[in-house]
């Protein structure tokens, strides 16, 4: 997943260090990445952040955007797993039983508030 940001409103050639952390439906908080950015002219800056997330639990997740230490801004990312509508070959298991498992696929989507 990448996230494109647009920060604006500090002073020009500041250089900030940018943290990213992902929050689960418990609250968990999971570290992702930081980066050192430079603020330009005009006081602002444009990123486009690769983000390596693994989803452990479905439901609505946070992505916290972090500067000088302080959450800046939240980031709403609805995580689901959803059917396909086909099942996988039914399996033998030890003992002489079956079961079966549905393949399902995973789907992650950023939400606006």
């Amino acid at each position: 997943m990448n996230l494109c940001l647009a920060l604006s409103g500090t002073r020009a050639g500041l250089t900030e260090q940018v943290a990213f952390d992902l929050q689960s439906p418990d609250g968990d908080r999971k570290f992702i990445t930081t980066q050192n950015i430079q603020f330009g002219m005009a006081g602002g800056c444009r990123l486009l952040v690769p983000l390596d997330v693994t989803f452990a639990t479905e439901g609505l997740h946070w992505l916290n955007i972090n500067v000088a230490g302080r959450i800046l801004t939240r980031v709403p990312v609805e995580f689901e797993y959803r059917s396909t509508g086909t099942e996988a070959p039914t399996q033998t298991a030890p003992g002489g039983g079956s079961h079966e498992k549905p393949a399902a696929i995973a789907a992650g989507r950023l939400t606006s508030g």
